[in-house]
């Protein structure tokens, strides 16, 4: 999120991610965590991206009672030549 003055906006959340399902896969607009067997109605609580040749990790929590948004961040970028 940004504005005029290239002033920048950031959420700093704490997020609970229980049982997580490391993919390393992507899984485009899934709406529902994977379930933990093939038989079983349990699911995962998250899922934690883990691709290959990607810099970052990616972390998908799929209630939203998992997180809590705690500071909002503003903050400018500097370029230093």
């Amino acid at each position: 999120m940004t504005s005029q003055d290239d002033t920048y906006f950031m959420l700093l959340s704490r997020v609970c991610l229980g049982l997580p399902y490391k993919a390393r896969e992507a899984h485009n607009n899934r709406r529902k965590p994977p379930q933990r067997e093939q038989q079983s109605k349990k699911t995962y609580d998250s899922l934690l991206g883990q691709m290959t040749g990607y810099r970052y990790r990616e972390f998908v929590v799929y209630d939203g009672g998992q997180t809590y948004p705690e500071y909002l961040i503003e903050y400018k970028r500097v370029y230093v030549s």
